[in-house]
């Protein structure tokens, strides 16, 4: 699923596929178990964006995310999913 890759909540997931959000959870939690450095790329990538302001795409172009040390939590998350 997508949605994991950009940041989807256990809650999102079982809304989505029409499960529990435990059952949801383990989906999640399976799927960065198999695939470690994904998880690794996405902490790194909004790590940079934090001491940046900007992640690099792939084609090089700066997509700053002004947002990323928000003290609202929404907000923030909003931005880290963008990282």
């Amino acid at each position: 699923n997508f949605g994991i890759i950009y940041g989807i909540s256990a809650f999102g997931l079982a809304e989505r596929m029409g499960v529990d959000r435990r059952e949801a959870k383990e989906l999640i939690d399976e799927y960065f178990r198999t695939y470690p450095h994904v998880k690794a790329y996405m902490e790194h990538s909004i790590e940079e964006a934090r001491q940046r302001g900007y992640v690099e795409t792939i084609s090089k172009r700066k997509r700053y995310l002004p947002d990323i040390l928000s003290h609202n939590s929404v907000v923030r998350g909003y931005a880290e999913r963008n990282a």
